[in-house]
């Protein structure tokens, strides 16, 4: 009988133990492995897809972002890593400049809805810097980009 609740009491601690890795990483703020293969690993635990995108298409960090490709001058193709089943053309994305890995003044990022200039399952976005009042398309312009 001293055997068996021995035994018992152990089976008991490692279900607890047990247990308590579970409810631990179900409380972490990182998705489970996933962030290791995303580029440079950004934290966004709401948004399907989020990207840091420096001057000329290098990445930062990012979710959910396969590859960024750079096929003219202030164009940027970012393809995705959700499941193919996903239309591209239903989600809606924000994207905004990021100051402090950009060059020069009145810099400007947008996303373009009909995807012109990148492939089909991609997000296409465009930057510009105005410059003596003309808005040019720019290199020098880095973006933050989520679709949530």
């Amino acid at each position: 009988m001293k055997k068996l609740l021995q035994s018992i009491a152990i089976g008991a601690a490692v279900v607890v133990a047990a247990g308590s890795t579970v409810i631990s990483a179900s409380r972490s703020n990182d998705p489970p492995a996933k962030m290791e293969r995303d580029i440079g690993g950004a934290k966004s635990r709401y948004a399907r897809m989020s990207a840091l995108v420096g001057q000329g298409g290098t990445v930062i960090r990012s979710r959910g972002v396969e590859s960024v490709t750079h096929p003219s001058t202030g164009v940027y193709c970012i393809e995705r890593k959700w499941p193919k089943g996903v239309d591209v053309t239903k989600v809606i994305p924000a994207v905004t400049v990021d100051w402090s890995n950009s060059l020069g003044d009145d810099l400007l990022a947008y996303w373009r809805s009909s995807g012109v200039g990148c492939p089909a399952d991609n997000i296409a976005v465009v930057t510009f810097a105005r410059v003596s009042g003309t808005l040019q398309a720019s290199d020098n312009v880095a973006f933050a980009l989520i679709v949530p």
